[in-house]
C-alpha cells in the first residue's frame, strides 16, 4: 500500500523518508531503526570463545556455554569436528581459554577448573597422541592406551594447576604463557608438554 494513498498520510509509524540514487523513495520505521541499531552494536562486539587458525582455513569456537568445542571449515562455515569438554577425571567442564598456534598448526584450549590443556592438531599426519603414559616404546610393549591421530587429534598436557587465560610467548615457538585464577603466570613448553616455571609478575 502506498504510504500516501489518496493524498492522506498512512497510519504506518513512518519517521524518516529516504531516497536511492535511482530516484526511488522508501520509508524507515522505528522498528527498522531499532533493528539497524542492534545490528551495528552486534557487529562491533568482539566474538568470545572463537579463534581462527594461522592459515585461515579453520575456525575453532566454544558453544553450549563453553562446554563443547566446534571446529568449522572457514571456507564453507560447516562444522567438521565437535567434542564435549571433559577432564581426564571424566568430569564435565568448560573452556577457560582458547588460542590459535600458527607455528604448531594447532589450537590450544585450557579447561576451566581442571589442570590440563588440550592441543588440537590441524595436520593430517598428527599423532598418535596417547591419553596416558607409555612406559616403553619397544615393539609389543606399548600399553593399551586410548590414542588419537590425524587432523583434530587431541593431545592432553598435564598442569600443576588450572589456568584462566592463555597467551603466546614472544620469541618462543613452542611456548605459551598460562595465567592461573590467582594471577600467577607460568611458562608452558608444548614440545616437552609441561610447565617450566613461574614467570615474574608484570
Amino acid at each position: 500500500m502506498n504510504a500516501f494513498a489518496g493524498g492522506h498520510p498512512s497510519r504506518s509509524p513512518v519517521v524518516l523518508a529516504a531516497g536511492s540514487p535511482g530516484g526511488q523513495l522508501f520509508w524507515i520505521t522505528p522498528m527498522l531503526l531499532r533493528l539497524a541499531f542492534v545490528l551495528v552494536v552486534l557487529a562491533s562486539v568482539p566474538a568470545h570463545g572463537q579463534v581462527t587458525s594461522g592459515d585461515g582455513a579453520w575456525i575453532a569456537r566454544t558453544v553450549a556455554d563453553g562446554h563443547f568445542l566446534v571446529i568449522e571449515d572457514a571456507s564453507t562455515g560447516l562444522a567438521v569436528h565437535r567434542r564435549a569438554l571433559m577432564s581426564r577425571d571424566h568430569l564435565d567442564t568448560r573452556a577457560a581459554a582458547l588460542l590459535a598456534l600458527p607455528a604448531r598448526r594447532s589450537f590450544l584450549l585450557a579447561l576451566d577448573g581442571a589442570p590440563e590443556l588440550w592441543e588440537i592438531a590441524l595436520d593430517v599426519d598428527a599423532g598418535p597422541f596417547h591419553d596416558g603414559f607409555v612406559h616403553s616404546w619397544e615393539s609389543g610393549m606399548e600399553e593399551s592406551l586410548a590414542a588419537e591421530e590425524g587432523r583434530f587429534a587431541r593431545q592432553r598436557i598435564w598442569l600443576e594447576a588450572p589456568l584462566a587465560a592463555l597467551a603466546p610467548m614472544p620469541g618462543k615457538r613452542h611456548a605459551v604463557i598460562g595465567t592461573r585464577p590467582d594471577g600467577t603466570r607460568v611458562e608452558i613448553n608444548l614440545a616437552v608438554k609441561r610447565e617450566l616455571g613461574v614467570l615474574p609478575a608484570e
